[in-house]
């Protein structure tokens, strides 16, 4: 079922200031059911190799207060495995490529 981003009452109303304004627009927008960029999917996926190798230079900096983000703002349902971000997208509205 799909849901605004503040349905969900762990994200913030407004972008923290240790996360960059893109990343925190990203994770609204994947929580109302858009693919994020193969960074931040990565991430969503538990996949640090593949979240280094796909940093910019402002993510990478940044990559312990993304993962504190999601650890503690995101549904535990829309991240840890490739699978429940496939399930999460599925599930929430996203087109398939």
């Amino acid at each position: 079922m799909k849901h605004d981003r503040f349905y969900y009452p762990d994200f913030p109303k407004t972008c923290p200031e240790t996360l960059p304004p893109h990343i925190y627009e990203a994770f609204g927008r994947y929580l109302e059911g858009v693919r994020t960029g193969s960074f931040l999917q990565a991430v969503l996926e538990n996949d640090l190799r593949e979240a280094v190798f796909r940093a910019d230079v402002q993510s990478l900096l940044c990559l312990r207060d993304i993962v504190v983000f999601v650890h503690n703002c995101m549904p535990s349902a829309c991240w840890g495995s490739r699978i429940a971000v496939s399930d999460w997208l599925a599930e929430n509205g996203a087109e398939n490529d």
